[in-house]
């Protein structure tokens, strides 16, 4: 084999390992969640449900693409590492294949999903729909290309539908980074500034800490899901040999993130639109007391003049 066939082994071969250390981690988290739901000391909600089903959709979509993964992996890998001239040649026509394409369909519906369950959270801590607005659009925007990039990936490669594929997958890369960094920019600002002021909070100090300290940033921003999905549009650009170790964990790490968010807001530890209107209603209430202070100061000055 080649150095550039050893080096795509070797990264493959990491890259098949991360995934099955994530995807445990992944499973560890789901049954987590599920015996959190059904735990007869609390009462379930609508919210609830909807949250348990959405972490059971996520879950099924990354069996399917670590599954396959492994799958293939092990059969141009390990099994017939010489069938159709090489793992090399034999990943080229192998890339239009069913059950890629569906593995490639399940990773990307899970990242169309985690982010936005991501803009979501954002909109939720920050009650402000003119920046659910914003992020909607570029969510929608990079969703649609998604698509279409899955769509022209599953035809008969040739020289310009490849072509084709690398400026969608350019435009599809940049686009979930960007709505990515923008919300988890968002939330950590959002959730440092109440922290900050967590005296003016009408759930008290103690409280407010549970909702703004540092794992609450950490979980609710979806941090690692940003970060892997930075590094991999890094060694996407450089086209870097470890490319398919970011890529298997860029994918997971979405849902991985999605699972803690989701377990935080079962658990009762995430913010809440409630808590959003509570500090709204603060926010105002302080303004109207520092206006009619300050209308009252003038007053004052008047009469002593």
């Amino acid at each position: 084999m080649s150095a550039t066939g050893d080096n795509l082994q070797f990264a493959a071969c990491a890259a098949l390992g991360a995934a099955c250390v994530l995807y445990g981690g992944e499973l560890a988290l789901y049954s987590s969640t599920v015996r959190l739901a059904f735990d007869e000391r609390r009462q379930r909600t609508k919210m609830d449900i909807f949250f348990l089903l959405f972490g059971t959709v996520l879950f099924c979509l990354s069996t399917a693409f670590v599954a396959v993964m492994v799958a293939f992996g092990g059969e141009i890998w390990i099994a017939r590492p010489e069938h159709l001239g090489g793992a090399i040649p034999r990943l080229d026509a192998s890339a239009s294949v069913w059950y890629l394409t569906s593995a490639g369909a399940a990773i990307r519906a899970a990242v169309i999903l985690s982010s936005g369950l991501l803009i979501y959270r954002c909109w939720v801590i920050w009650n402000d729909f003119r920046i659910f607005a914003l992020l909607i659009a570029l969510y929608l925007g990079t969703s649609s290309t998604s698509i279409a990039l899955l769509s022209v990936s599953s035809l008969p490669p040739t020289a310009d539908r490849i072509a084709l594929v690398e400026r969608l997958a350019v435009v599809e890369i940049c686009g979930a980074v960007i709505v990515n960094l923008l919300s988890t920019a968002l939330i950590w600002s959002r959730l440092h500034s109440l922290g900050k002021g967590h005296g003016g909070l009408a759930l008290g100090t103690a409280a407010a800490r549970q909702y703004t300290d540092a794992t609450a940033v950490f979980v609710e921003s979806a941090l690692p899901y940003t970060v892997a999905g930075v590094a991999y549009a890094v060694a996407f650009a450089i086209r870097s040999p470890a490319l398919p170790i970011f890529l298997m964990v860029y994918g997971l790490m979405s849902s991985i993130s999605s699972q803690l968010i989701i377990f935080r807001v079962l658990s009762g530890g995430a913010w809440t639109r409630d808590r959003s209107l509570m500090r709204c209603g603060d926010e105002i209430e302080s303004a109207r007391a520092t206006k009619y202070s300050a209308i009252k100061l003038r007053m004052m000055r008047r009469v002593r003049f």
